[in-house]
């Protein structure tokens, strides 16, 4: 009986063992298909013609399914049409530089007195030249201030004065263009002042296009203005007065004065820039030129510095840090006509040789220099002038050589 146990028991073991190794035989042999079957779809992919490659990703009917059949010109068309929208795209860019802005909307307001008697006191200039111990920063009161534009312009038009001071829009962005016009046809400008806004080129045709004509005085002070190109105020003719104080201002070519300026131009103040080095007789053209103002730059002086400036009267350039050393002798050979002189602030510790070549010199002021002494050799015998002298701001004294 028990030999007929283990029998069967045996005979159960075989068969599950059996059932067990067929079971893992097919399991092999459905891996071994399926990989060659991959296998065999990758050869096939890989024999198949350019054309049919990816049709499935792209899902594009064959040619000969399609309703239409391309036409050759319309690649040509296409091109024209995008060729016509970027000519567009250049001709609207063109158009936003050379847009203008409207100013001057309403009636001119009539000037206030305080403003008539400021412009008579502007008049003297030996003023601002020789009377200014308490402005060496010079600071304006209204001139910084935002205008409340009560009327929607961006300017303010009264009599023939056009002021764009600080222009502060909506969006709280300045002025950042000169391209303006008058809306007023009858408005004749004579004084144009932007200041304090922000332009950092000034180019030839995109000054106040249209009324360059009869603007005399022209104020851009303070508007980080770092290049002008050359002829940038060629049309002004009738402009007498630039000032360009508080810019950027590093070079200066002579070829930004070529044009109207020769003849006309009488006052320039360059105060308060950036100049180093004025190379390459940047004032030549100037020929008519009566005041200049170079104050708070670094200039290095040479001989040739003021050539073409045969009619110079005025001249101011305090705080340049000009010293004995750097001080040419022969700096004052092309300006004989100079009256007033001003080096104020510079670190001279006697009186400059050069001015012994000024012989019609009237007014020098060599205040807040290091100056202690004048002595007889320290002008011309035949010399008659004014001398204001200051002394580290412990005293001043007036001297007088007769």
């Amino acid at each position: 009986m028990r030999i007929w146990v283990l029998f069967l028991l045996s005979l159960i073991c075989v068969t599950v063992l059996v059932e067990a190794f067929d079971n893992a035989r097919g399991k092999v042999q459905n891996q071994t298909a399926i990989a060659e079957e991959d296998e065999h779809q990758s050869v096939e992919e890989a024999v198949k013609p350019p054309s049919k490659r990816g049709a499935s990703k792209n899902k594009k009917l064959p040619k000969e399914e399609t309703d239409e059949e391309d036409e050759p010109v319309d690649e040509p068309k296409r091109q024209v049409k995008k060729g016509k929208k970027k000519a567009k795209q250049e001709e609207e860019v063109d158009d936003d530089e050379n847009k203008t802005y409207p100013i001057c909307q309403t009636p001119p307001k009539p000037k206030k007195e305080a403003e008539k008697k400021k412009d008579l006191e502007k008049d003297s200039l030996l003023g601002y030249l020789f009377f200014k111990e308490s402005d060496e920063k010079k600071e304006t009161d209204t001139l910084d201030d935002d205008y409340d534009d009560d009327d929607g312009d961006a300017c303010h038009c009264e009599m023939n004065d056009i002021t764009c001071d600080n222009v502060l829009f909506e969006d709280d962005s300045k002025l950042d263009t000169l391209m303006l016009h008058s809306v007023n046809k009858d408005f004749i400008a004579y004084t144009f002042r932007a200041r304090d806004n922000t332009f950092y080129y000034l180019e030839k045709d995109k000054i106040i296009p249209g009324m360059v004509e009869s603007v005399s005085e022209v104020d851009l002070s303070r508007n980080r203005v770092k290049e002008i190109k050359n002829e940038a105020f060629y049309n002004f003719k009738n402009m007498s007065v630039l000032s360009l104080e508080g810019n950027n201002l590093k070079k200066l070519d002579k070829n930004v004065f070529k044009g109207a300026p020769e003849e006309q131009l009488h006052q320039l103040f360059l105060n308060q820039n950036r100049f180093t080095n004025l190379l390459e007789k940047p004032f030549s053209l100037l020929k008519n030129l009566k005041i200049l103002v170079l104050d708070y730059n670094k200039i290095k002086v040479t001989s040739d510095l003021f050539e073409g400036l045969e009619n110079l009267e005025e001249l101011s350039m305090d705080f340049c840090h000009l010293g004995d050393k750097n001080f040419d002798v022969n700096v004052f050979d092309k300006i004989p006509k100079l009256r007033v002189l001003s080096l104020r602030g510079n670190q001279f510790t006697e009186v400059p040789r050069a001015i012994q070549k000024l012989p019609n010199l009237e007014l020098l002021d060599l205040s807040n220099t290091s100056i202690s002494e004048f002595h007889e050799k320290s002008f011309m015998d035949d010399q008659s002038l004014k001398v204001k002298l200051g002394i580290k701001k412990s005293f001043s004294a007036v001297f007088q050589k007769e």
